[in-house]
Order: C-alpha cells, then structure tokens, then sequence
C-alpha cells in the first residue's frame, strides 16, 4: 500500500472513536513511523522558533526532550527509538527517517497527554518536523 503523502499529526475524532471502540483494557503501544522535513517549518508556531533554521529531525528531537516529563506523568514508558531506513519488508519507496515505540498504560493515558494544556505548548515542534507521520496502537 503506498502511502499518499497526508500527514497525521494529532488524532482525528473519527479515529479516537473507533480505537475506542476496541475496548482495550490493557496497555497499548503506539508505533510512530516519522518522515523528517529537510528543514523544520515553523509558519504555525513562530513563537517556538529558534532562532535559525533547524533540521526536521533536530525540531523533533526537541519535541521528545520537551514530551518526555508529560509522558513520564501519564505512566507512558518508551521502549524504542531510533533512526530509520529500508523496510526489510514493506514498499521500497517509502523510507522512515524515524521510529519509535510508546507503551501507554492504556489509550485514555495517551489521549489525556495529547490533549493537555502542556502539550499543545510544545506541540509546535513537533508539527513543524516530519513531513509525513503516522501512529498505529497496537493492542
């Protein structure tokens, strides 16, 4: 399946739904597969720019030092980070820059993080970076 160039930020209503619909009880993990901008883009938060221009990566980079005390506050825990590459299996057009792997103790957790007042501050940094993103929980 080639991948049709959207960018997917925050989660959709639509989606919070239906994974909600899955009534997973137990912990999730949450893939983030994450194509980087050659430079970051901060037209939507000038107010977190600094004050030269930034690779996509380095913005996100500040993004993960910002998240992980909020993340921490909501029990999440990561379990992998790391650059990315070819798929060993998957399309061959369609290259990963960056990946990581999130357990959260349940979907509320990670909803109750991306939602709060101290995320949407830094959130900036992280829309500014990839120009392609994705999150699968896995149940």
């Amino acid at each position: 399946m080639a991948w049709d160039g959207r960018m997917f930020i925050a989660p959709m209503p639509e989606s919070v739904q239906s994974q909600m619909q899955r009534n997973i009880t137990r912990p999730v993990t949450l893939l983030n597969l994450s194509k980087f901008r050659r430079v970051a883009d901060y037209s939507a938060s000038p107010d977190l720019a600094p004050a030269y221009d930034v690779t996509g990566e380095e913005a996100f980079d500040t993004y993960i030092g910002l998240a992980t005390e909020l993340a921490t506050a909501v029990r999440a825990e990561v379990l992998a980070m790391g650059s990315g590459g070819a798929f060993l299996i998957g399309p061959e057009n369609q290259t990963p820059d960056g990946m990581f792997l999130v357990r959260y103790p349940g979907l509320a957790s990670f909803l109750e993080m991306t939602q709060s007042p101290d995320h949407h501050a830094i959130g900036g940094h992280r829309h500014c970076s990839p120009c392609r993103l994705a999150f699968a929980p896995l149940k």
